[in-house]
């Protein structure tokens, strides 16, 4: 009877420790699966390899421009469409074009890496952002 109360709760440890596990997803990076419309949640910023990465996110963006919407359409489309809080003066909605060629994406003719994407959360690198040997990490989430 103790065996069998010991291997029920060996079997309900396993259970629970493998039911718990993070389910770490990730998407391929194909048009199919960037298609879409993401807001920016932030921006990380390093000045070189030497320097620690800083939020940039209230630096360069007005809380007014983080509630906007960027839209990657599968016909390579991109659009900038306001929503939320205005910003003032007002911002123009506005499209251009974007691409994917492995997990590099082109957006209006700005080069990045995608460094993951798990079908909901989007991270680019832009290298040599400012100045050469920085990068930005832009986040976005897929809305």
């Amino acid at each position: 009877m103790k065996k069998l109360i010991l291997v029920l709760f060996a079997g309900m440890f396993l259970l629970a420790g493998t039911s718990c596990k993070k389910d770490d997803k990730n998407c391929d990076v194909t048009v199919a699966n960037i298609s879409g419309t993401y807001k920016i949640l932030k921006v990380m910023y390093k000045l070189n390899a030497g320097t620690p990465e800083t939020d940039y996110t209230s630096t360069i963006f007005e809380s007014c421009h983080l509630d906007d919407l960027h839209v990657l359409n599968a016909n390579g489309t991109y659009s900038y469409q306001l929503a939320g809080v205005d910003c003032a003066p007002p911002e123009t909605p506005y499209s251009d074009t974007w691409s994917l060629s492995g997990s590099t994406i082109t957006i209006e003719g700005e080069s990045a890496t995608i460094s993951s994407f798990d079908c909901s959360t989007l991270n680019i690198v832009f290298a040599d952002y400012n100045v050469a040997g920085d990068k930005a990490t832009f986040t976005l989430k897929k809305q």
